[in-house]
């Protein structure tokens, strides 16, 4: 790389997050931006108190003409627990609760407006919760213990409770399922089994309950069938409705929610006193079975592109009832898991994936390097320099998805001097570190920003590995009116501040000091309309 052969004379930055380009209204109507508010305040203060000093300003990346660098992509993230309150928050190694937003995450951004945005995704047959075995609610059994005789509750979950019938080599048995907890297992593949379960006492507004169960069924074929039928068999003659699971011809994870009043014949079962299931050519494991509930469990809300009356594509949120492989969530004020169904309060979720983008707001201070220099060979005759680090957490519970290095064009032609990006360090890259030309491999990507349009997306590269540190290092020229917003001079010292001590606040409020706020307010109003 090369650099012109100015010395420097602008201030060196570090990087702060705060930068809300807010108003303040005053009397009669005048406004004057924070940014300009903090320029006449920073004016005051210098020149009411001896003792203060100008801070290094930090770097505004709100400014539309600050480089944004980013690394969007997805994480797995392996255990997502009830007391986690984030959909970015994680077990690191240390057993600790972690948040990814603390190095500087954030749930991937919108794309547009009129497109559905749902970042957090997750398979129900990988949702824990004790909801899924609370049937049937009440019923026990006697066992002996010690020599003693206990009651024990009974669980749909336990294969011993199962009367089966296979054709062939069909099994039914007790298994773990994806979601770490107790479920049942029906290897059915090339066969049929047909298994009841009679641990069933449901004799009460049968038709407001619901049939609901959470399948996840491998080694589909075209012939393959799965259903649930609910039996009142002390009926002369016997009862029965049903369902039947929908399956594409795919392995998938199917749920089924149907209320039994609605449901053919539904209506005639006075009671329930057993549940069967079907399952032919395929292997299915039952993760979640109830039908004593008299409303639907809630998987989440969605967005999703609906034809309304007038024939339009609009934007909805729907709730997820009765998904068929994946639920994707819309973002929610807290949190997309906010929206599971309250049932679900002890949830666990196995396997959650997140769309994520790691921003250049989020980095930490000594990740940001920044300083303005005199480029008075060029026009504009200011050049800043300036050098970001990524560096994603690694942990055993994290596993990233296609990472990628991303930047959206904020000047054109010739203002960038240099765009470079290097992958693969240890530490974080400073201008003094490439100053003294410490830092090898840069990948030059300068000739890309030149050829783009404004406002362009640009891919850097599209292999970032968590763990490793990638800085991205940018000269660009820009006019003394960029350089002032692309700093942020609110980090001014000055020293004790506080009236009791006699600090900047007490000279600030005495009537000298009002007098030289307000000259300092008129005199900056003055000096940003010579500038505007």
């Amino acid at each position: 790389m090369s650099f012109d052969n100015e010395a420097p004379n602008g201030p060196e930055a570090s990087f702060s997050g705060d930068k809300t380009a807010e108003s303040i209204d005053y009397e009669h109507g005048a406004s004057l931006t924070r940014r300009q508010m903090m320029v006449a305040t920073a004016g005051t203060a210098l020149a009411l108190s001896a003792t203060g000093t100008a801070a290094a300003a930090t770097y505004n990346f709100e400014s539309e003409y600050a480089p944004t660098p980013r690394v969007p992509g997805s994480v797995t993230i392996d255990e997502h627990t009830d007391a986690m309150t984030s959909a970015l928050e994680y077990l690191a190694d240390d057993e600790s609760t972690t948040d990814l937003r603390d190095d500087g995450a954030m749930l991937a951004p919108r794309d547009a407006d009129d497109e559905p945005h749902n970042p957090v995704r997750y398979r129900p047959d990988r949702l824990d919760s004790s909801e899924l075995r609370k049937f049937p609610r009440g019923e026990t059994r006697e066992v002996t213990e010690d020599g003693e005789t206990v009651e024990e509750d009974i669980s749909w979950t336990d294969a011993d409770e199962w009367s089966t019938s296979p054709m062939d080599t069909a099994t039914l048995e007790s298994t773990t399922a994806e979601n770490g907890a107790d479920a049942i297992a029906i290897n059915a593949s090339g066969d049929m089994m047909d298994a009841t379960f009679d641990a069933v006492d449901i004799g009460s507004s049968v038709d407001r309950k619901y049939i609901q169960a959470i399948f996840r069924v491998e080694n589909v074929e075209s012939d393959s069938d799965v259903s649930i039928t609910l039996l009142d068999t002390s009926s002369d003659p016997e009862l029965a409705t049903g369902v039947n699971v929908p399956l594409d011809g795919n392995d998938d994870t199917v749920v089924v929610q149907k209320q039994i009043g609605e449901i053919e014949a539904g209506d005639d079962l006075g009671q329930i006193d057993t549940v069967r299931l079907m399952i032919a050519n395929c292997d299915a494991t039952l993760v979640g079975l109830n039908v004593d509930r008299a409303t639907a469990w809630s998987f989440g809300e969605t967005e999703e592109l609906v034809t309304n009356d007038d024939g339009d594509e609009v934007l909805e949120t729907n709730t997820v009832h009765e998904p068929v492989g994946t639920v994707a969530l819309a973002d929610a004020d807290d949190g997309p898991l906010s929206t599971l169904d309250d049932a679900f309060s002890d949830a666990t979720i196995r396997g959650l994936d997140v769309d994520i983008e790691f921003d250049v707001g989020g980095l930490s201070d000594d990740a940001v390097d920044l300083v303005f220099e005199d480029a008075s060979r060029h026009t504009p005759d200011r050049r800043m320099r300036l050098v970001t680090n990524f560096e994603l957490p690694t942990a055993y519970a994290l596993e990233y998805n296609a990472l990628a290095l991303e930047d959206t064009v904020a000047h054109t032609g010739d203002r960038y001097r240099t765009v470079e990006f290097v992958a693969g360090e240890d530490d974080p890259v400073t201008l003094e570190a490439i100053d003294d030309e410490d830092v090898d491999g840069w990948v030059q990507r300068t000739t890309d920003y030149r050829d783009a349009e404004l406002e362009d997306e640009l891919t850097l590269t599209s292999s970032v590995n968590a763990g490793e540190v990638v800085a991205v290092y940018y000269e660009v020229l820009v006019r003394d009116s960029e350089e002032n917003e692309l700093e942020d001079t609110s980090g001014i010292a000055m020293g004790p501040t506080d009236s009791e001590s006699g600090g900047f606040l007490a000279t600030l409020f005495s009537l000298p000091g009002i007098l030289a706020s307000a000259l300092g307010i008129a005199g900056i109003r003055a000096w940003i309309a010579r500038r505007t």
